[in-house]
């Protein structure tokens, strides 16, 4: 009977086993805490970026060259920076 072929016999299953490592829960953040700085911290960061970061902040808010120019000093730039920022809120 060599040969021949059982059309209905099939091989045993082999069961594997495959260790898994444990899960570990992930923590679950129920909501983004936001960061926020009080006006005092916000002025101080806004004082240390250079006067073209600044004027770049400015630009993002839409201020034109000529609005831009109107602020000369540093001071100025910065309470702009702080009066536009509010209005986000």
């Amino acid at each position: 009977m060599m040969g021949t072929r059982n059309p209905n016999h099939r091989p045993p299953l082999v069961e594997t086993v495959i260790e898994q490592e444990p899960k570990i829960e992930e923590p679950v953040i129920e909501k983004e805490t936001e960061f926020v700085l009080d006006e005092a911290e916000f002025r101080a960061e806004l004082i240390n970026l250079s006067k073209k970061e600044q004027i770049e902040r400015l630009k993002l808010f839409g201020l034109t060259k000529t609005e831009i120019k109107e602020l000369k000093y540093e001071a100025d730039r910065v309470d702009k920076l702080v009066e536009l920022s509010g209005e986000l809120k």
